[in-house]
């Protein structure tokens, strides 16, 4: 007995989900809003997917790095219930930075998701001055995104 087209449909069976697991579906942004002492952080589904009315988000989760011991304050959920969650402090691998983690606790008030457009899930304001140095944690570059780390 050949095994050999067994593979062959094994392995194209999964081609399409690998592909499309290789192309981010959502895009999250942070940014400085026009009033100069709000962060929002936005959401921006790509046209590989179809969102519709009846698309429910069940968790999520966004990092936000920033200067060590940034002080921030007010948090505001716009689209969702988030919470600042998770907190490190200028961990090993980036000692400079201090890691906050805002998550997802309901689709309360509702994500919306269009196309091409973009959604404010949060904002929180700024304490004192502004860096310029606030960013969104990059899962593939990020210093602190390694396994294990000295959080482990």
């Amino acid at each position: 007995m050949k095994t050999t087209p067994i593979r062959l449909l094994l392995f194209l069976s999964t081609l399409p989900v690998f592909l499309f697991a290789q192309t981010p579906s959502l895009k999250l942004k942070l940014q400085l809003l026009p009033d100069g002492e709000t962060w929002g952080v936005y959401l921006k589904p790509n046209s590989n997917i179809s969102p519709s009315l009846n698309t429910i988000t069940g968790s999520a989760q966004a990092t936000v790095v920033m200067p060590k011991n940034y002080a921030w304050n007010g948090l505001v959920s716009v689209h969702g219930t988030w919470a600042a969650n998770a907190v490190v402090d200028g961990p090993v691998e980036n000692p400079g930075k201090s890691y906050v983690s805002f998550g997802l606790q309901g689709d309360v008030p509702k994500i919306t998701y269009q196309v091409g457009q973009e959604t404010l899930l949060f904002k929180f304001k700024r304490n004192g001055a502004c860096p310029d140095s606030l960013y969104l944690m990059n899962n593939s570059t990020d210093p602190f995104n390694q396994t294990p780390n000295s959080m482990a």
